[in-house]
């Protein structure tokens, strides 16, 4: 059975492969997006809803919303914030972040 799905994968492209991820195995990483840029939100929304293992479990446009999010158990698995926010910066959310959930990951996009 591995010999036959091992010579099939050879011969299929990795975008193939990827597209036929079968998802009943694993459930998919929450990713919380910080963004007060719309159309970078919606951006990157539409690039993770393309990835199988991913899903937008919540958005904030500002630091304060994220925090209030963030308390209400939304339980995400990767936090991905802007730098530049109105009000509290990237930075100071980061802070507080790590002060009341040291194990979610963050990933800043800044430009």
């Amino acid at each position: 059975m591995l010999s036959c799905v091992w010579k099939s994968a050879r011969r299929t492209s990795p975008a193939t492969l990827y597209s036929t991820y079968p998802t009943h195995l694993a459930m998919p990483h929450r990713v919380f997006l910080v963004d007060d840029h719309p159309v970078m939100r919606d951006g990157i929304k539409m690039l993770l809803d393309r990835a199988l293992e991913l899903e937008v479990c919540g958005e904030a446009v500002n630091a304060d919303d994220a925090l209030q999010a963030l308390a209400a158990d939304i339980n995400p698995d990767l936090l991905v914030l802007d730098l530049s926010l109105p009000g509290m910066s990237g930075l100071d959310l980061i802070k507080h972040v790590r002060g009341l959930y040291p194990s979610l990951p963050v990933l800043v996009l800044s430009a």
